[in-house]
């Protein structure tokens, strides 16, 4: 599988070695089961010997940085892992960033340019086209999913429109 980029080393965190990462929210998922992580496209691969979510970040240890300097020394870079499996239906919401949006009714929605994580369901936020929409993903609601074409078909329920 092809490597996804998960986040950015932010910062050192306390004194033995721990990195605050940033999370890219389109490897959410991958991240979370991921036990190496490669610090840029083409490093090889570094064991994940901790990583723990925290404020909005992760926190992560990484073998052989064992100190504030060495972590320090990471700021800035990529952290890349392995592509995790993919929903049975062969995409994860995460996915769908940039996906046209069109009602069932045939009306243009927008595309969508964020998804959140809710603990319920996900939400996908849908702009371009008129007010921005927040459309929950239920079944009710996200009729079709066409990967090739990169088009979502929805049903808007009522309420959804401010």
């Amino acid at each position: 599988m092809a490597l996804v980029k998960v986040g950015d080393v932010v910062r050192a965190h306390g004194i033995r070695g721990e990195l605050v990462v940033s999370i890219a929210a389109a490897g959410l998922r991958d991240w979370e089961a991921a036990d190496v992580a490669h610090l840029g496209p083409d490093a090889p691969p570094v064991v994940v010997e901790a990583a723990r979510f925290h404020r909005g970040r992760w926190l992560v240890t990484l073998a052989g940085v064992g100190d504030r300097n060495a972590a320090e020394a990471l700021r800035g870079r990529e952290i890349f892992v392995k592509g995790g499996r993919r929903d049975p239906r062969g995409w994860w919401t995460d996915d769908w960033t940039g996906f046209a949006v069109v009602s069932d009714a045939g009306e243009d929605l927008g595309r969508v340019t964020e998804v959140i994580h809710t603990g319920a369901n996900d939400v996908i936020v849908t702009t371009g086209a008129g007010p921005e929409l927040l459309l929950p993903v239920i079944p009710d609601v996200i009729l079709t999913v066409d990967t090739e074409l990169r088009r979502l078909t929805v049903h808007v329920l009522d309420g959804l429109r401010g």
